[in-house]
């Protein structure tokens, strides 16, 4: 298994095509190096998806 992070953005923002959601939290982080002062990571999600959302759960895995 590679590295893993799962974190939480919230606070949408309707844009034309889709919702944008700011980092709110972290919550798992496996074999990495992340700072949370530091990692504040922003989420485009197309608006079909995210219609109506107030917070949405987000995973990366590195697999290769």
């Amino acid at each position: 298994m590679g590295q893993k992070v799962t974190f939480t953005v919230g606070s949408p923002i309707e844009k034309k095509h889709s919702t944008r959601f700011d980092f709110l939290a972290l919550e798992v982080r496996e074999d990495t190096a992340l700072d949370e002062r530091t990692f504040k990571p922003s989420i485009y999600i197309p608006k079909p998806f995210a219609h109506g959302a107030k917070k949405v759960r987000v995973t990366f895995e590195v697999v290769d």
